[in-house]
This record gives structure tokens, C-alpha cells and sequence, in this order.
């Protein structure tokens, strides 16, 4: 079989996105070398291998120029002296920071991380690739064409005039992450946040365990906590609140914190309003969330400076596990390099986790 050549974004082995993603395929793509595949909490390992399979055979990387094959034997020098240039006429630039998507159709579509705000300069990179590079590329074979299926006219045109359907106007930059697989209900339950001005079904597990708990405890105070999103018309931390009194509880007793971005922020902004009403670190609480937040959770609660803390677990939906157990893998993985969420190289890292609460889960 003749060889291929493609152009592929990987991040260098001392990256914090390779060192996260890595080791959840189960390939070192930089060494080409299989290493010890890490699985999600809460996921089956035979279910996680299966939906890897292919990720894993490629490693961790973000294609530039799909692969293909020589127009003429020997160019290979050639090529990779015109893919130096290409390079040379870009300076460095930071890719924002990436987030977990579903791509394609539900019921074939795979999870991947993309761009959080478009990246113009990715995309002037991705158009060099496609074109500077395209003298080197074969004419397509019958059979490549054939098993790329039902295309649109435009990634019709693409395939026959680049050798890909997916390029130019029709270019996602995305990190591919599982095989096809059904939709897992992620873009409805993207983080704990809200739609519109009313919680999404995963917050109201949340919210409806805290209000359970709230009930059997008549002499506790509850603070909601979120900040407000770009598509939520209201703080999450208000929307929590109504939700909560509307359920019954006193107006009161349930305080709204609603400037927080991440997980980190929502310990810290609510200590401070503890503070104003005469609580203190000291004071023990409990905290609502899913169970695959409670561990990480946790830690920013003790990193906020709480003393004594314990979870209180509500209920992840099914169709929510896999998704929900694969974002809470990435964000644990960046803890434990950075400690933290909100500042520092979290911004400067050249994307790994989205830093706002659709990410962190509120």
C-alpha cells in the first residue's frame, strides 16, 4: 500500500493537553508507542476501549490536511520542505480554549474538543495547508470517493477539487476524542447551567436534592451559586434561587451568589457572602452536586479555605454519564497539573478545558 502524508496539529509531550488527552486514548501519538489507557470515572473500560478504538490508533492531533497519498513518487522531501514554509509564514498563536462537542449526525456522531470562540488564524492555517500544499497530493481513487456516502454539494466539491469534504468554508478544527456513537444528550446538557432562565434538567437534580435536604434541616441557610452565561438571560445563581422558593422554601433562607465562572469561584464568592452574614471558614456545609463533581468539588471547597465540608450526591441521568464522566476526566487531569480553574495557566495554555461554567459544572 503506498504511503499517505497528512498535516496534523499534536501538542509536544510536555503539554498539558497531551499529557490529559493521552493517556484516555491509549497512545502516545508524538512516540508511537501504546500506552496504558486511562478510563473516565463511572464508564465501563471495555465500553471506553471500544469507542476509542480508532482515536487510539491515530493518537491525540487535529488534522490540518487529511491525509494522502504522493502524486509522484520521491516528493516527499519536497513536501516537506513546502510544509516548512507554509509553517514559516505564521508566527505562534494560542488556540482557544477547547470544549467538549458532539459532531456530526445523532445517531453516528462522535465527541471531540473544539475551539470554545472561532480562531481566525486557525483557519487561515487550515486554507494554507489545503491549497499550498495540494500539488502533491494524487488525484482520488474511485473507492475513496465512494465511501465518503452522501455529501452535501458543496463537501462534494470539496472532496473532488481537495481531496476532502470537510475543508476551507466547511472546516471544524475538533480533537477527536471516541467513534461514531449516538448522541449522549450533551447539547442539551451542556454543563449544569440553564436555558434560557430555567434550570437544565441536570441542575434540577442538583436543586431538587438540595431542597429534599433543606427540608428535613428547617435551620439551614442555602447559597446558589453561578454567574450568567452567554445564552442564559438571567445568573444561574438567581435562577437556582427562584427555582428554590418556587419549590417552597422560604425567600430567606436561600441566598443567590451570581459573578462566579468556574467551580473554584463558586466556593470562594460564597464564603465571602458566609462571611457578611457572620459565618465563618469554620462553619461546616454541605454541598450539592453530581457525583462525578463531588471529588473536584471538594478539593476547591478546602482550596477556598472551608474546614469541614461533605457532599451531598444528586442524581446523574443516564443519557448524561458519558459525557458529564468524560469533560469531569479532563478538568480532574488540568487540577492536578494547575490546582486550579480560573487564572494563571489556565488561561495562557493553549486550550484544554473551557473555562467558563458550561465546562466546570456548576
Amino acid at each position: 500500500m503506498p504511503a499517505r502524508y497528512a498535516v496534523y496539529y499534536a501538542p509536544s509531550a510536555g503539554d498539558a493537553l497531551h499529557q490529559a488527552v493521552t493517556p484516555l486514548l491509549g497512545r502516545d501519538a508524538l512516540g508511537g508507542l501504546n500506552v496504558p489507557q486511562a478510563t473516565p470515572p463511572g464508564v465501563d473500560p471495555v465500553f471506553w476501549k471500544a469507542v476509542t478504538r480508532v482515536p487510539a490508533h491515530y493518537g491525540l492531533h487535529a488534522t490540518l490536511k487529511a491525509p494522502f497519498e504522493l502524486r509522484h513518487s520521491g516528493m516527499d522531501s519536497q513536501l516537506l520542505r513546502s510544509t516548512g514554509e507554509v509553517a514559516s509564514r505564521f508566527l505562534p498563536f494560542a488556540i482557544p480554549s477547547l470544549s467538549l462537542a458532539y459532531l456530526g449526525k445523532e445517531e453516528k456522531g462522535f465527541y471531540a474538543l473544539v475551539p470554545s470562540t472561532k480562531c481566525s488564524l486557525l483557519s487561515f492555517l487550515e486554507r494554507a495547508c489545503v491549497m499550498d500544499l495540494d500539488a502533491f497530493r494524487a488525484p482520488l481513487k474511485t473507492e475513496d470517493v465512494a465511501r465518503r456516502g452522501h455529501l452535501s454539494l458543496e463537501e462534494r466539491s470539496n472532496l473532488y477539487m481537495w481531496g476532502y469534504h470537510r475543508v476551507l468554508d466547511s472546516f471544524q478544527f475538533h480533537i477527536t476524542l471516541t467513534d461514531g456513537i449516538a448522541d449522549a444528550g450533551l447539547r442539551a446538557l451542556v454543563g449544569a447551567g440553564l436555558r434560557k432562565d430555567k434550570p437544565s434538567m441536570l441542575l434540577r437534580y442538583r436543586l431538587d436534592k438540595a431542597y429534599e435536604y433543606a427540608a428535613e434541616h428547617p435551620d439551614l441557610l442555602i447559597v446558589t451559586s453561578g454567574g450568567q452565561g452567554r445564552d442564559e438571560w438571567i445568573p444561574e445563581g438567581q435562577a437556582m434561587r427562584d427555582y428554590l422558593i418556587e419549590k417552597g422554601l422560604p425567600a430567606d433562607r436561600v441566598l443567590a451568589e451570581s459573578k462566579s465562572t468556574s467551580t473554584e469561584e463558586n466556593f470562594a464568592f460564597s464564603l465571602d457572602i458566609l462571611k457578611e452574614r457572620g459565618y465563618s471558614a469554620d462553619t461546616p456545609i454541605v454541598y450539592v452536586s453530581n457525583a462525578f463533581h463531588c471529588y473536584r468539588a471538594g478539593r476547591y471547597a478546602a482550596r477556598a479555605g472551608f474546614t469541614t465540608v461533605a457532599a451531598l450526591p444528586a442524581h446523574t441521568p443516564w443519557r448524561s454519564v458519558l459525557p458529564c464522566y468524560l469533560r469531569e476526566a479532563l478538568a480532574l487531569a488540568y487540577y492536578w497539573v494547575f490546582k486550579t480553574s480560573t487564572s494563571g495557566p489556565m488561561h495562557a495554555m493553549v486550550g484544554l478545558l473551557d473555562l467558563n461554567k458550561r465546562f466546570f459544572y456548576k
